[in-house]
């Protein structure tokens, strides 16, 4: 009973680092920035619209995910830490991200660009500094998901696994809008650079997580009949919310 009590006091009871951590990264975040298109340095969601599924009526967006043994040693994300597609699509620190810079540059303010490398970056984090969505190109060790595709993952380092691109939807106008800014809200396939694949969902597989039920999500290119993509490459990077999207 005293080894209790002394554990309450300190916060250190599984119960209390949990309550913790959910407090910590579903502080709700304001998405209500001016303008069109997207720009570095702004808050923003990757939402998946297409999906129809019972779980995620409004779509998923990416967020990142704290399992059982990174609650007992730190009440936030860290490198390493997962990244999944949520129905709970709330703009909160877990599920909003910041486009950074590819290098050191300073960039913020400027408009991204279609077929433009960029960092997505962590609303926010414990110590301050950053951490970035990444998937490795798979190897002979690589820790596949349950999709039997490459995972997403938090990473520290900003490096080749954790640079994107966007490119348009339409393969129609792919040639013609290249190097043009990219629009807020509006549908797009995002590709890894490392790899040239795309950001996929798998709707097939779901886990649970302190946050509820969660989709995985990974780096597969899926085309239908048509060589064109399907839901589970579509995405949009939503810098402020409008009434059709909440």
């Amino acid at each position: 009973m005293k080894y209790f009590l002394r554990q309450k006091e300190r916060g250190e009871l599984r119960v209390q680092k949990t309550r913790a951590t959910i407090s910590n990264l579903l502080k709700e975040v304001s998405l209500l920035l001016p303008g069109d298109y997207v720009k570095f340095g702004d808050p923003c969601q990757v939402l998946a619209p297409g999906l129809c599924h019972s779980r995620a009526p409004q779509g998923l967006v990416l967020a990142g995910v704290v399992g059982v043994q990174e609650v007992d040693t730190c009440q936030h994300f860290q490198d390493g830490s997962l990244v999944s597609a949520s129905p709970h699509s709330t703009p909160c620190v877990r599920n909003c991200f910041r486009v950074s810079s590819p290098d050191t540059r300073c960039r913020e303010g400027d408009i991204l660009k279609y077929g433009e490398p960029f960092a997505l970056g962590t609303f926010e984090s414990p110590y301050g500094l950053p951490l970035f969505v990444e998937s490795e190109v798979p190897h002979l060790h690589s820790i596949l998901g349950r999709s039997k595709h490459p995972l997403l993952r938090l990473s520290s380092y900003k490096n080749i696994y954790s640079l994107w691109r966007v490119v348009p939807l339409d393969h129609a106008t792919r040639e013609d809008l290249w190097d043009m800014p990219v629009p807020a809200n509006v549908p797009v396939v995002i590709s890894h650079v490392a790899s040239n694949k795309n950001l996929a969902l798998a709707p097939d597989f779901w886990f649970s997580s302190y946050f509820g039920v969660e989709c995985e999500v990974s780096v597969h290119t899926d085309l239908n009949v048509y060589r064109h993509e399907t839901a589970n490459n579509i995405w949009a990077l939503v810098t402020n919310r409008p009434e059709k999207l909440q």
